[in-house]
């Protein structure tokens, strides 16, 4: 017979409460951070968030541009592409054969398809996970791509993400939260739903390293 899932305690632990704001609060989830030391051409970042396809195809012509130069952000490309939305230069690069798909951030582990997903941007998800970016893999935290989108309310992307398999329930290495739990805490609904009605087999009982559920971080 199946568990049912474990209810919070009547007694409300406030230092418990506080502990767990300042954790998530100061936490990775909230947004991909980096720094490095550039190497890419001034411009080049300018050119990708416009969606220039023009100036990235003559710097990569000219070799003043390749897949792994970096900007002050730690980010290739394609990194710069998916944080912003630039489809049309994402197309180029991975036609190209431009930058590993799953390129890591040497800062925070963050990829390609994390930054597509911490935006909202639907379309790049789609080209990367047809591409055959990993949509497991996790950053130096332990956050994977579904811990992404569901901080930021992004439920078209997580059905994306879900639909090419990412495991639902994958707990960050570092304090063991969950997908369910990062939308529970941050009032994201839809993507909450998302989870229960399209996840295989979500945990909702799942407990982090503070032992609290997904009810718990939704109080």
């Amino acid at each position: 017979m199946a568990r049912s899932p474990r209810l919070p305690s009547p007694t409300i632990n406030m230092s418990a409460i506080v502990l767990l704001h300042a954790l998530v609060a100061s936490s990775p989830l909230l947004r991909l951070r980096g720094g490095a030391a550039s190497n890419m051409p001034k411009g080049i970042d300018v050119s990708i968030v416009q969606g220039n396809v023009e100036a990235i195809q003559s710097a990569l012509s000219q070799g003043k541009l390749d897949g792994e130069m970096v900007n002050k952000e730690g980010n290739t490309a394609m990194h710069i592409a998916c944080q912003h939305g630039a489809v049309g230069v994402l197309d180029y690069l991975l036609s190209e054969g431009v930058g590993a798909i799953d390129a890591q951030r040497s800062s925070d582990g963050g990829t390609p398809l994390m930054y597509a997903s911490q935006n909202g941007h639907a379309e790049c998800v789609e080209r990367l996970l047809k591409a055959g970016a990993n949509v497991d893999l996790a950053q130096t935290e332990g956050s994977a791509a579904v811990h992404y989108a569901c901080r930021h309310g992004h439920a078209k992307c997580l059905e994306l993400l879900l639909a090419a398999k990412a495991d639902a329930n994958v707990m960050r290495t570092v304090d063991g939260i969950s997908p369910l739990m990062v939308a529970s805490f941050n009032g994201e609904t839809s993507c909450a739903e998302v989870l229960l009605k399209r996840g295989k087999n979500v945990n909702v009982a799942q407990r982090s390293s503070n032992d609290l559920a997904a009810l718990d971080y939704a109080c």
